[in-house]
């Protein structure tokens, strides 16, 4: 059973109040609520003071992981096609570099959109996800019905450049404001929203505490310990 932590500690002020001047993040659903059912009221605030940013970009050990894991596939590949090439040893050791070859070049390919720029923004008003690369949403708290961090212990741990601690924030909304975010569909899994952080233990921290300071108490649901999960689990 997973193991639910506490709400985080050094949680700002609770309270009304007016906007912070230049906190203008590009909310995407209206100010009236879907006609299905669920009103959205005026906009929400809790906690007071600037919002919190949380970069989400990877740190130095996740870029580490990436180029270094590249590399070394990609030179292998190449090594086992040209000793192939060199030699008489036929088809085998060439299919094999072949299949390290593009092996290397997926994370290649994809390392523009693994390194790219993204964060969240969590404060008075909800939370915006900035993605200006790929896709990115914003809700606010009067919309949310829970939000969790959550994390596990990936069953694969045990590599050199790997902590094992896979990270994602999940979310579900009230009845009827679905209709509002249209643009959240590609993070829908089943009956919740999820952003994956992949590897990304050091985010428990920085996450769980704006949450507890500007989240309603009803609606921050605290940091859940999944225990060992496989990886794909929260993806």
């Amino acid at each position: 059973m997973a193991a639910t932590l506490g709400r985080a500690l050094g949680s700002g002020p609770m309270g009304a109040g007016s906007q912070e001047p230049g906190y203008q993040p590009g909310w995407s659903g209206s100010v009236q609520g879907a006609s299905s059912g669920w009103q959205s009221q005026a906009p929400h605030r809790t906690g007071t003071g600037a919002p919190v940013r949380v970069d989400l970009r990877p740190n130095a050990k996740g870029i580490l992981i990436q180029v270094a894991g590249t590399v070394l596939t990609l030179g292998v590949g190449l090594v086992a096609v040209f000793g192939g090439l060199a030699s008489d040893q036929g088809f085998v050791p060439i299919a094999v570099g072949a299949i390290f070859l593009l092996a290397g070049l997926l994370p290649l390919l994809t390392m523009p959109k693994v390194l790219r720029a993204r964060a969240l923004e969590i404060g008075p008003m909800g939370l915006d996800y900035q993605d200006p690369k790929g896709y990115p949403w914003a809700v606010r708290w009067v919309d949310l019905a829970a939000v969790d961090v959550k994390y596990g212990h990936s069953r694969s741990r045990g590599g050199p450049f790997s902590d094992g601690v896979v990270v994602a924030l999940e979310f579900s909304l009230h009845p009827g404001a679905d209709a509002q975010y249209p643009n959240l569909g590609r993070y829908r899994r089943g009956e919740v929203y999820r952003l994956s952080l992949g590897q990304r233990g050091d985010l428990l921290g920085p996450l769980a505490q704006p949450l507890g300071a500007f989240a309603p108490p009803q609606v921050f649901h605290g940091v859940t310990n999944l225990g060992s999960i496989l990886a794909g689990r929260l993806i």
